[in-house]
């Protein structure tokens, strides 16, 4: 079915526009996640929550368009929730592997460009319990986005996160909000060092490419600065080894247990890095 073209169009953000534009079938921009639930959702409570909670931010409602003349956000005249929300059942043992198999095919397939670019799929029968999979474009929302319109669904308890007349108390807000915290300030602080740096560095790195004569006679932090930049610019390709070779379409999902936060907190404390620095070492092997 054909869209409305007589639709108002929303240009889309530079930063938006970058992610779509950079997928590709080898590199789809496609943010996908997991929730393990411990009882099976009912499909028109799961459904109205949607409706109720996420469908407030318009956004997931508009269709993501590319064209020569830019790219641009058009609501979706003929949006119906179904095509978004999947009921799925795993074959087989229903085990780990069956639910990585599934989660893989997921992660590798593109999102229907024709809808807004995004989908929740119910496994009813995996063997430790229900799951539900997110699959939402990146240029729709970033990771901490996505994170707080998580937090905006739901509430201390169950009653309360199906009770959509209810408001929040201040003490939910300031839960949420820490929960909030927990995750941006690192970020925050890493982004603010980094724009610093992209700041000292801009002349700096421009004068030493033509003149690399500079780094002997510049002083304090910038020394290390301007040879950091000058080595990162300089620096020979890759040599070829087995963990370097094209992106293929095929993606492989995989995860592991859940890592008590103290724990990972002791060690960002002792160590002087954050949580992020944690686990992405623990990633990294």
């Amino acid at each position: 079915m054909l869209q409305d073209t007589d639709n108002k169009k929303e240009p889309m953000r530079k930063v938006d526009t970058a992610w779509l534009r950079m997928e590709s079938p080898h590199n789809l921009m496609m943010i996908t996640g997991l929730m393990f639930l411990d009882r099976m959702p009912d499909l028109a409570q799961f459904c109205e929550v949607l409706e109720k909670k996420f469908l407030k931010y318009r956004r997931f409602k508009q269709l993501a368009h590319q064209s020569a003349s830019g790219c641009y956000w058009q609501d979706d005249s003929y949006f119906d929730m179904a095509a978004h929300v999947r009921r799925v059942a795993l074959p087989g043992k229903c085990d780990y592997k069956e639910l990585q198999d599934y989660v893989s095919n997921l992660a590798s397939t593109p999102l229907d460009k024709n809808k807004p670019l995004w989908s929740y799929h119910i496994v009813e029968n995996y063997e430790k319990g229900p799951v539900v999979v997110s699959r939402i474009h990146h240029c729709y929302a970033d990771g901490v986005a996505l994170i707080q319109v998580l937090l905006s669904m739901t509430s201390t308890s169950r009653e309360k996160s199906l009770d959509f007349e209810a408001n929040e108390t201040s003490k939910e807000k300031h839960q949420k909000l820490g929960l909030l915290k927990q995750v941006i300030n690192p970020a925050k602080k890493q982004f603010k060092h980094s724009l610093k740096l992209i700041n000292d560095v801009t002349e700096l790195g421009k004068k030493i490419l033509h003149d690399p004569s500079l780094i002997e006679k510049t002083v304090g932090d910038s020394v290390d600065i301007a040879e950091e930049l000058f080595n990162a610019l300089t620096l020979s390709d890759d040599p070829e080894t087995v963990y370097k070779s094209d992106l293929c379409t095929r993606k492989r999902v995989a995860w592991a247990p859940s890592l008590p936060l103290d724990e990972v907190k002791a060690i960002a404390k002792a160590t002087g890095t954050t949580v992020n620095d944690v686990l992405i070492s623990n990633l990294a092997g």
